[in-house]
């Protein structure tokens, strides 16, 4: 005689049948918040399959895929139906109401973006029957160009199977809207499939669900189940004028320059950090600049992003370079500048741990310099450890705006969420609560 089936929602709700309903079958946990899907099928034999589709989260913070058949007599099809559906249905965002508009970039994470897609991702999408477009880049600037041009209206949210540079092309095309504000209203998420996956990292570590051998399902998953929470950006300006938007973070010195100039070596792997990282201790750059902020304590409220005609003017730029506001950091002689608005990059490489993507403030994270090679050689291994936090020259100081100056003959590189843009003198700021992530 086999058990009956019991499975209880996470309100309480409970949907029973008694072993005489059962015709075949096994009695299981089922964890109706780890459902995504289900299928009801008629047999030959009278009898109604129940196919239940599950990616359970186990305790090293994995998922796995799960299938469950049960086999049921003919007439609980109705039943059956009403009681999956109020299990989706208590777990389903709002922004599912409308399709999901999903930009794969075919060619990330050393071309097998669309291969961990099609046997990753889409499957569980589909498992979901999730009601999504399928959109594929095929040249850099292509995320942006086609968010420009969509109605916003149209979707739910907008979704990226990339690494963060994708992600990035997405706020610039819905911040190119005339109606930019209510664009960047849209739910925005991220399926990391390429190799810089710093965002996708801040998200699974904020659902405590971070796993690298579960990484793409993890974050598939978070699409499906995750609902959209308000998010600082950072806006910086170049000394040509471009206006970046970003969510990690703004870089500059030897870190940034090993990140950024090991970008054309992505098929290597991680392992491009370290030859590069290699090549910029035989080089031996030095790297300078004057750090001007506005500390997050001051009371003071910034005039805030204006546009007008497709251009932007930042708050700092509607403040002097004179004002009493701008505080200056002490040092000029610098290993590694980042201004921060998550904890971390991506890679457990923490730089502001007291960062929160919502707490309306960026951070100054500052290594001094000079640095001789042996302290290099000491300290990288320990970014992902945390071990440099710890040293002397290390600086954290919240801020609401910074202003970056370096010399007109500066070779360093300067990168926003790892993508490289234009050298020169630069400011930038925290905009709070501009974007919607999915979490």
């Amino acid at each position: 005689m086999v058990a009956p089936l019991l499975i209880e929602t996470s309100n309480g709700v409970r949907c029973e049948f008694t072993e005489s309903e059962i015709l075949e079958g096994v009695s299981v946990p089922v964890p109706t918040r780890d459902v995504v899907g289900y299928k009801l099928k008629s047999t030959l034999e009278c009898t109604i399959t129940l196919t239940i589709y599950y990616y359970q989260l186990l305790e090293n913070k994995k998922r796995e895929r799960n299938v469950l058949e049960l086999i049921f007599g003919i007439g609980y099809e109705s039943k059956l139906r009403e009681y999956m559906e109020d299990i989706l249905k208590s777990s389903k965002p709002s922004w599912q109401s409308k399709p999901l508009l999903f930009i794969l970039n075919p060619h990330s994470g050393a071309k097998l973006g669309e291969l961990k897609f099609k046997y990753m991702v889409e499957p569980m999408f589909e498992e979901a029957e999730l009601d999504f477009q399928l959109l594929k880049t095929s040249h850099r600037g292509h995320a942006k160009e086609m968010v420009s041009n969509i109605n916003v209206n149209d979707y739910g949210a907008i979704a990226v199977g990339s690494g963060d540079g994708t992600l990035q092309e997405v706020i610039a095309g819905l911040m190119s809207h005339t109606d930019w504000e209510s664009a960047m209203k849209m739910p925005l998420g991220i399926v990391p499939l390429g190799t810089s996956n710093g965002i996708a990292e801040n998200i699974l570590q904020y659902r405590k669900e971070m796993n690298r051998d579960s990484f793409v399902l993890n974050a598939a998953f978070t699409i499906l189940k995750g609902n959209p929470i308000s998010i600082d950006m950072l806006c910086v300006k170049t000394k040509s004028n471009k206006v970046h938007f970003g969510i990690l973070g703004f870089g500059y010195g030897f870190v940034n320059d090993v990140d950024i100039l090991s970008d054309t070596m992505r098929f290597m792997g991680a392992f491009r950090y370290t030859f590069k990282m290699i090549q910029q201790l035989i080089k031996n750059q030095p790297y300078s600049g004057n750090i001007y902020y506005i500390s997050s304590d001051d009371g003071t409220d910034l005039p805030g992003l204006v546009s007008k005609d497709g251009y932007f003017t930042l708050s700092t730029e509607q403040i002097s370079d004179k004002s009493t506001l701008w505080k200056q950091f002490e040092h000029k002689d610098l290993f590694s500048f980042y201004c921060m608005n998550t904890s971390s990059l991506g890679d457990n490489f923490i730089m502001a741990p007291d960062a929160w993507l919502g707490d309306g403030k960026i951070y100054i994270s500052v290594m001094t310099g000079p640095m001789s090679r042996t302290n290099v050689l000491r300290l990288f291994p320990e970014l992902d450890k945390g071990g440099h936090l710890k040293d002397a020259n290390f600086h954290c100081i919240p801020a609401k705006a910074f202003r970056f100056e370096v010399s007109d003959n500066d070779q360093a590189t300067m990168g926003l969420d790892g993508e490289e843009i234009d050298r020169g003198t630069i400011r930038g700021e925290v905009l709070a609560g501009m974007a919607n992530l999915i979490m």
